[in-house]
């Protein structure tokens, strides 16, 4: 079972219908049914929205930050408005994010990482690129699991790393089984400002699990997800004690860290293969080439992405964005 780790930035910018736009039609989530926004409103029309707001995302707040979160909703309605201008197939407006500054949203993403834009050689010849499929969508096959909400942790690398896990072990012919996104939190060490609830790269979780774990993913029934309010707890039930000091506990704690501190003979942290929901041999980073991505996705299954999420996906509701910038990737996604 091989896994593939593609980091193009996911926009379209074309005017014609592309593959991944007939895709993204079918499996886009809508944060919030919602009329879009169009032209300018009081100031009683947005309190009425801010009222409406409150209720739906069971939101309260002191008078003080009352005011200010008030301040911080009309501005993100204002720039609903401008990025629905610019991008007249999508719909932009009130999400369950409208009250969060654009720093508290980036807390959000946790795509850390310079190789968004890495050489790599073309997988499919011409003949094969026209062969392929003009839609897919895997879902329809039952091998891609429920989406799931990483709250408010830069967890998204973790998420999008077990969601590929999770298809290309079902494509294989094995059970979809939900994998734990907190084992990796929690276990990979990043190199700092990155790490846990700071970011990461699907690149990097791939060949964790590939080097450090045989390839074994732990369930996520097992090690279930704890990390919502960006706090991760230390790593868990992945090394065990060998002689004394060591214990399971804190070999666990120590080993997957960025400098470990645990020596090898007090601390076995081989997969031992027990409450493992899949296992990979390896992974391939794709080229950045829509052509390319569209035939793999369409021959092989799901994929990991990263995107460039700040521009417009704050506001967001539905359809297709068609005006894209070419900013940094900055959130790790599935196509």
């Amino acid at each position: 079972l091989s896994l593939h780790d593609a980091l193009p930035i996911w926009c379209l910018c074309k005017n014609q219908r592309s593959f991944l736009e007939r895709m993204m039609q079918k499996v886009v989530g809508v944060l919030v049914a919602a009329t879009p926004l169009a032209g300018a409103q009081d100031n009683g029309q947005i309190r009425a929205e801010w009222a409406v707001f409150k209720e739906r995302y069971g939101q309260s707040y002191h008078v003080e930050e009352e005011e200010r979160r008030f301040g911080i909703f009309q501005e993100n309605l204002e720039e609903a408005r401008r990025v629905q201008a610019l991008n007249p197939r999508a719909s932009f407006g009130v999400t369950k994010f409208s009250a969060l500054s654009t720093e508290e949203f980036q807390a959000y993403k946790g795509y850390q990482g310079d190789d968004s834009h890495v050489a790599v050689a073309p997988v499919f010849t011409a003949e094969e690129l026209r062969a392929t499929p003009s839609s897919m969508d895997w879902r329809e096959k039952g091998v891609v699991a429920d989406i799931k909400d990483q709250g408010q942790c830069g967890s998204c690398w973790a998420f999008s790393s077990a969601s590929t896990i999770e298809s290309a072990w079902a494509i294989a012919g094995n059970p979809l089984t939900p994998l734990s996104e907190q084992e990796l939190v929690s276990c990979i060490a990043v190199t700092p400002p990155g790490g846990q609830c700071h970011g990461g790269l699907p690149s990097l979780t791939f060949d964790w699990l590939v080097k450090q774990r045989s390839g074994d993913v732990l369930t996520e029934s097992f090690y279930p997800y704890e990390s919502h309010n960006f706090w991760s707890p230390p790593c868990e039930h992945t090394c065990r004690g060998v002689q004394p000091p060591g214990t399971d506990e804190w070999c666990s704690n120590s080993c997957y860290v960025f400098t470990p501190l645990c020596p090898a003979e007090d601390c076995d942290c081989t997969s031992d293969g027990t409450n493992v929901g899949a296992t990979i041999e390896s992974w391939k980073t794709l080229p950045s080439d829509e052509e390319q991505l569209r035939a793999w996705v369409a021959s092989h299954g799901p994929i990991s992405i990263g995107v460039d999420s700040m521009s417009a996906w704050q506001h967001y509701q539905g359809g297709i964005v068609t005006n894209c910038n070419a900013g940094l990737n900055d959130h790790a996604v599935n196509i």
